[in-house]
């Protein structure tokens, strides 16, 4: 039988190991997620008016949804009042886990877009399939 101080030590040692579990997750570079390389792929295709190449990286359902016109023609829509092009893209957040994730799903991305008087973003949700981690949905502009 255990005594109480050894009882105490392993709940400290559990509650210190999950904390740090807790810490070392927190610390992830959005960026570096596999939906924050997709959603920044995406991001600077958007910017740089490779709307082909954006495209690309929808899934089919989402692909024939939008052709890469009318990615372009969205996009340009959301930044057109900024009157000036972005200077700036960049993963503000990921998500492993939330309400809306299906089987499949790798995460949720959002991405910032802005110039010097403007700020806009593109949300992605990044799903695999096969091999490929691919665009299932987008939401356009700031929340």
């Amino acid at each position: 039988m255990r005594s109480t101080a050894a009882k105490i030590a392993a709940g400290l040692a559990i509650v210190f190991l999950m904390a740090a579990a807790y810490l070392v997750r927190s610390c992830v570079i959005p960026q570096r997620t596999a939906q924050g390389e997709v959603g920044l792929r995406f991001a600077r295709a958007l910017v740089a008016g490779e709307f082909e190449l954006a495209h690309q990286m929808l899934e089919p359902k989402l692909a024939a949804t939008y052709s890469p016109e009318k990615l372009g023609a969205t996009y340009q829509e959301m930044v057109s009042y900024g009157g000036e092009p972005p200077t700036d893209v960049r993963v503000v957040g990921v998500l492993d886990y939330w309400p809306a994730k299906q089987p499949g799903d790798v995460g949720w991305a959002y991405v910032a877009i802005s110039g010097r008087s403007f700020s806009e973003a593109v949300t992605v949700t990044v799903t695999r399939q096969g091999e490929r981690a691919l665009i299932r949905e987008i939401e356009w502009g700031r929340p």
